[in-house]
């Protein structure tokens, strides 16, 4: 009996209280646990405005930076991919990732340190006219860390400068003439010259295009050199395209033009110019312009009738309801009517010279004479 109860002490702990769990003694320090999980990944992504500059009015061929932020806002270091979408009209020229970066095309892959930042920057052109609509892009970042992945996107747009400016434009031109007489009678046609002006008065360079529109029987033989580029629209109207006017400038446009024989007998024949002048991405500022082909009056027709074999003396003649001198008022002007006009002059001096003598007589008149009593 003894021996059951020293058995069942020994099992039993001393001074455990019947229905409560033995405490669970503390682990060996020397011994190690399971690894513990380790800390997520945290990024954060900002981007830019694309600064457009003031040569884009211009026409200028510029690159423009885009520039995004990236920043590792956790505590275990990150690879951090970054992602572009360009809108269309903006294209990548050159992407450079900084320090820990490398860069394939819109793709810039970064290794960064715990509460760093890496800064990336692509270089791109804004195609002429999208300041109409402005569009915008994103970009998407996605950092990798012990397995674990964290995303953040940002959303970046198009800065454009003021405007755009007002586009200006003159439009002049010279009519051409045909001689009197044709300078071969036996040909069947004969050249003439248009002189066109075409005048940039805005304060962007344009490009410029000239239509000439010719009356029938008229054709244009040969454009000018500053054409770049010729083109026959239809049968009666020709296009010079003339490239970029700088703004300031006009240039001094002449075309040939041949008119046939029958045409020539139907002078004057009207035709019409076209001048338009369109900066880049900007609607084109046009003007319209009206010429004649004409025919030269012959010297002897030019000449107007003489009263003698001197080309230089006009002769005079009375009309009725002309004045005392004969002249008529409306040929007061001429040279022939221009000696007359001392006659007033004479006039005056024989009145002048009348008073005086008048003033100087008459006192010596009554002046009393010798020996004559003043008071009768």
């Amino acid at each position: 009996m003894g021996g059951l109860i020293a058995t069942i002490a020994a099992v039993l702990p001393v001074g455990t209280a019947p229905g409560r769990a033995a405490p669970v003694p503390d682990p060996d320090p020397t011994v190690s646990g399971s690894p513990s999980e380790p800390p997520a990944p945290a990024v954060a992504v900002t981007a830019e405005d694309i600064p457009v500059g003031a040569g884009y009015w211009q026409g200028l061929t510029e690159t423009y930076p885009l520039k995004a932020r990236v920043r590792n806002t956790g505590t275990p270091p990150v690879t951090a991919e970054t992602r572009f979408t360009l809108p269309p009209g903006v294209e990548l020229a050159r992407s450079e990732g900084g320090p820990g970066c490398t860069a394939d095309s819109l793709v810039v892959t970064c290794r960064i340190a715990p509460r760093s930042a890496a800064t990336i920057t692509l270089d791109v052109t804004v195609a002429p006219g999208l300041w109409r609509d402005p569009p915008t892009g994103t970009v998407q970042v996605s950092a990798t860390a012990g397995g674990r992945t964290a995303t953040d996107r940002a959303r970046f747009g198009i800065d454009f400068p003021p405007g755009p400016p007002t586009p200006g434009i003159d439009l002049g031109v010279s009519d051409p003439f045909l001689p009197a007489d044709p300078a071969d009678p036996e040909a069947s046609t004969e050249p003439t010259t248009l002189e066109v002006r075409l005048s940039n008065t805005g304060s962007v360079r344009a490009d410029g295009t000239v239509d000439v529109v010719t009356p029938p029987g008229v054709e244009v033989a040969t454009v000018p050199a500053e054409c770049v580029t010729r083109v026959r629209v239809s049968a009666e109207r020709e296009r010079c395209q003339v490239g970029r006017v700088p703004a300031g400038q006009r240039l001094t446009l002449r075309f040939t033009l041949v008119v046939d024989r029958a045409a020539r007998a139907e002078a004057p024949l009207l035709g019409s110019v076209h001048g338009s002048l369109t900066p880049p991405g900007q609607d084109a500022a046009a003007r319209q312009a009206s010429y004649s082909v004409l025919i030269s009056a012959r010297p002897d027709e030019r000449a107007g009738p003489t009263g003698g074999d001197d080309p230089d003396v006009t002769v005079a003649q009375p009309r009725r309801g002309a004045g005392f001198s004969g002249i008529d008022p409306v040929d007061a002007g001429s040279r022939v009517g221009q000696p007359l006009s001392v006659l007033p002059i004479v006039v005056s001096l024989i009145g002048v010279f009348t008073t005086v003598a008048a003033m100087v007589i008459l006192p010596l008149r009554r002046r009393p004479e010798p020996g004559v009593d003043s008071a009768i």
